[in-house]
């Protein structure tokens, strides 16, 4: 939710698989001209989406390799009840 009527805002449309656009909000202190403020978007969106595909694949290993643990100990689990006796 976007309160206030009167905030600067600059629009990126990266050219990014991952990404639409990008929304920044200008902080009101700041009285940098207009090129400066493309020069520092332009700076904070590629540090943003550098690695992006890396993160997101890391992060489906880590939750798969979890999930197979998790099924391992259920399954496990499932046959001592079963068959422990």
């Amino acid at each position: 939710m976007i309160k206030g009527v009167n905030k600067r805002i600059i629009e990126v449309n990266p050219k990014n698989e991952y990404f639409d656009r990008i929304i920044l909000f200008v902080n009101p202190a700041s009285k940098c001209s207009q090129q400066v403020l493309t020069a520092k978007a332009d700076e904070c969106i590629s540090s943003v989406t550098t690695g992006v595909a890396f993160k997101s694949s890391a992060k489906k290993k880590v939750f798969k390799g979890i999930s197979f643990l998790l099924s391992a100990v259920a399954g496990g689990s499932a046959a001592l009840l079963l068959f422990g006796r």
